[in-house]
């Protein structure tokens, strides 16, 4: 490809997507009350509990790829206790 076609294509993409964003309910009351109910006194703590299981998930990712902490001086210990029989 030329060096000037993924600009275009790129120039293309944005300029189509900018009326396809476009929501005929932001300006509506129901838009508005909807807004409302989102962004109200418990956003923070509604925020907090959605994202929650992400470092959990994680933790648990971390666990099953490492292995656990202790497990590596267990398994060493036994490695070495099967040497010395």
């Amino acid at each position: 490809m030329t060096t000037w076609f993924r600009p275009i294509v790129a120039a293309a993409a944005v300029l189509a997507a900018a009326p396809a964003a476009a929501c005929p309910f932001c300006e509506s009351e129901v838009g508005a009350q909807v807004h409302a109910g989102i962004f109200n006194a418990e956003f923070v703590e509604n925020l907090l509990l959605v994202l929650l299981p992400f470092p959990i998930l994680l933790a648990l990712l971390v666990a099953v790829h490492f292995g656990l902490p202790w497990q590596g001086a267990r398994a060493r210990r036994a490695s070495l206790e099967r040497r010395h029989r």
